[in-house]
């Protein structure tokens, strides 16, 4: 996606290294902070974003990210959903097969957005069997 600006809401630690445009502190998520909570709102809404692709481990949720995205007046919010969730994600995706785990979760999500994940069927076996850098 050369034309398209990536920002990761996400730990500052985690963000170092990985190559984004910005990176969004999610101080907020960690120990429900309602105050930090509406400031990471307002942050979100002056980035402007036209998507939020919420990826999630297995067992975790994608909603209360996608439902911070919706607060932030995001239109595009997906993410895997194993159970009805209104539209918080929209679009909602299908999880995959269990055991799917790290990065190869990921790929299967942008594949499943139709966002062209590069990697190869061998590259995605292998990041499947150990998720342990991601």
């Amino acid at each position: 996606m050369p034309r398209a600006t990536l920002v990761l809401l996400a730990d500052r630690a985690v963000g170092a290294g990985v190559d984004v445009d910005e990176v969004v502190p999610d101080r907020a998520l960690a120990r429900f902070d309602p105050a930090g909570l509406s400031g990471l709102i307002r942050e979100l809404a002056a980035a402007r974003l036209a998507a939020a692709v919420v990826f999630t481990d297995e067992g975790e949720s994608a909603f209360e990210a996608a439902y911070l995205a919706y607060l932030a007046g995001v239109r595009v919010r997906a993410g895997f959903a194993g159970e009805f969730g209104g539209g918080v994600l929209a679009p909602a995706v299908g999880p995959p097969p269990v055991g799917t785990a790290g990065a190869a979760r990921h790929l299967f999500l942008l594949d499943a957005l139709g966002l062209g994940a590069t990697a190869t069927a061998a590259v995605k076996a292998r990041l499947s069997c150990d998720d342990s850098a991601s």
